[in-house]
């Protein structure tokens, strides 16, 4: 899946010490299918912020372990199947879903996310405190992001990068 430019690069969504989200660009990705794209990026949500972006104060909501995988991808829409048993504190259900939501979402071609347990779609909860369930759009946690501050997503350094098996990719390094 070429991306058109490294503006239209996907996100990752980190949340700064006044709970806010950050934008940062993914160390790598793969360019392969949308799925792959999907799976990686929930991979590095899973696998936190890069040593620099946590001295810098960033963190995640999401546990420490897997939370969420994709279950399937269907034109414009992600659905991932959350994990029964990987629990994140209340206060954190919608930062982790709005994390989710915006990095998946940043995916040319993808500007919906459905969350499910069971096959069963979840109540999600929005920044209001409402829940809501079927497919959400980033539209619906835009109020979390936090304006930038000290944070370029200049990647005209961007080296390239191999994918496993010799694929093209891009990103920077981390």
């Amino acid at each position: 899946m070429p991306i058109a430019s490294r503006a239209d690069a996907p996100r990752l969504y980190w949340i700064d010490p006044e709970q806010r989200l950050v934008a940062r660009i993914p160390g790598r990705y793969c360019v392969g299918s949308p799925a792959q794209l999907v799976e990686e990026i929930l991979d590095q949500l899973a696998a936190g912020p890069s040593e620099r972006d946590r001295a810098a104060g960033l963190g995640s909501a999401l546990p420490s372990r897997r939370w969420v995988d994709l279950a399937t991808l269907d034109g414009d829409l992600a659905v991932l199947r959350v994990t029964p048993d990987a629990a994140i504190g209340a206060n954190r259900v919608t930062l982790a879903a709005a994390q989710v939501v915006l990095a998946v979402t940043s995916i040319a071609g993808i500007s919906r996310v459905e969350l499910v347990h069971d096959d069963d779609a979840l109540q999600v909860p929005l920044p209001d405190g409402e829940l809501a369930d079927g497919p959400l759009t980033a539209s619906a946690y835009l109020e979390t992001l936090a304006v930038p501050r000290h944070h370029t997503t200049d990647a005209s350094d961007w080296p390239t990068v191999r994918c496993p098996g010799g694929g093209p990719s891009a990103g920077p390094r981390r």
